[in-house]
């Protein structure tokens, strides 16, 4: 593969499908493509999908076009015209315009440097524990995002909690008469009750 902008045409030699795009560096944009697909990313899901389920091997890379640097989107969108949407083109884009040139405010730019370094912490992180630890950290990071009343299936608030320790410490009301009160459950108001969940 040449290392020179243009249009490139990527091929699986099972089925004939195929996937178009361009890029500065022809070559090097291949590399990216294999790696992206090892790693799992979604970028081009359609053809890292191919590629990952039919395997490296069957798929083929040709240049189609060598041009300046400038028309390169303006050759890309004329063949997204003619080739998106068929069955077996991989592109998903029917657009060939990207974030590249964009001109990015220095507070976006420190946002998503931010973003940038998180990925790369959390990445390093899972590399380093075991399957079953990686298992309990994603739950821990689930509960911690979606705790208390923001949680989908949330049917109490804190204020709600509250209340129903009030109702059930003035001996006015059982377990029972509380939960249909409240359309929940008795264990629930049992654990509400003794603090066990919506803890103040």
């Amino acid at each position: 593969m040449i290392r020179k902008p243009g249009l490139y045409l990527i091929t699986n030699t099972v089925n004939g499908h195929y996937y178009g795009g361009s890029s500065f560096n022809m070559a090097h944009r291949w590399c990216m493509h294999k790696k992206n697909a090892k790693e799992g990313s979604n970028k081009c899901r359609r053809l890292y999908d191919a590629i990952r389920k039919y395997g490296i091997k069957n798929f083929t890379i040709k240049p189609l076009l060598i041009c300046e640097t400038q028309h390169l989107k303006l050759y890309e969108q004329k063949w997204l015209d003619r080739h998106h949407g068929k069955k077996e083109c991989y592109n998903l884009s029917p657009s060939a315009n990207s974030n590249r040139g964009v001109k990015f405010s220095e507070i976006t730019k420190k946002k998503l440097s931010c973003i940038a370094r998180k990925n790369r912490n959390m990445k390093l992180l899972y590399s380093l524990i075991s399957k079953e630890k990686k298992k309990n950290l994603r739950k821990s990071i689930y509960r911690n995002h979606c705790r208390g009343s923001m949680h989908h299936m949330a049917k109490l608030t804190m204020s709600m909690a509250t209340k129903i320790r009030q109702l059930h410490n003035s001996e006015k009301y059982s377990y029972s008469q509380l939960a249909n009160k409240y359309g929940c459950s008795k264990k629930t108001i049992v654990n509400v009750v003794h603090f066990r969940i919506w803890k103040q």
